[in-house]
């Protein structure tokens, strides 16, 4: 995929046209991933040529996550906990071409609002601290 690997990633990773370097990996092509290769090795030795431009043109860039923390409930840990779930759960979404989210057949928990994908390391600690906290295991 054009968005992980090879010259065209590497371009955008080091040219830092975005604010950090996951937002690249989450675009969706518009076209073929072959078609925006050619255009890019045609037109990126061009003097006018605009990176940001070109994704800008050639992806979809990824939408980003509801800010849901202003009902955050703070008023304790168990609060917290609680009301974050909610922020944090995905529910599934079907397969497009060229993402490189692999879909899943569930709801499940991200590490964090800006995430869409979920990190199995860190999802165990958190499911393990979150339900003895909150919803303990008898």
């Amino acid at each position: 995929m054009i968005q992980t690997e090879g010259e065209l990633f590497e371009a955008v990773q080091l040219s830092r046209i975005f604010t950090d370097s996951k937002t690249f990996v989450d675009c969706i092509p518009k076209m073929s991933q072959e078609k925006i290769l050619s255009a890019y090795r045609e037109q990126s030795s061009d003097k006018d040529f605009n990176l940001k431009q070109f994704i800008l043109d050639h992806f979809t860039l990824p939408t980003p996550a509801k800010d849901s923390t202003d009902k955050i409930d703070t008023s304790s840990v168990e609060s917290y906990i609680e009301s974050l779930w909610a922020v944090l759960k995905r529910t599934p979404q079907d397969k497009k071409e060229g993402d490189t989210l692999i879909p899943l057949a569930k709801p499940y928990i991200v590490p964090g609002g800006r995430f869409r994908e979920i990190y199995y390391a860190v999802m165990v600690l958190f499911l393990i601290w979150f339900f003895q906290s909150v919803h303990p295991i008898a």
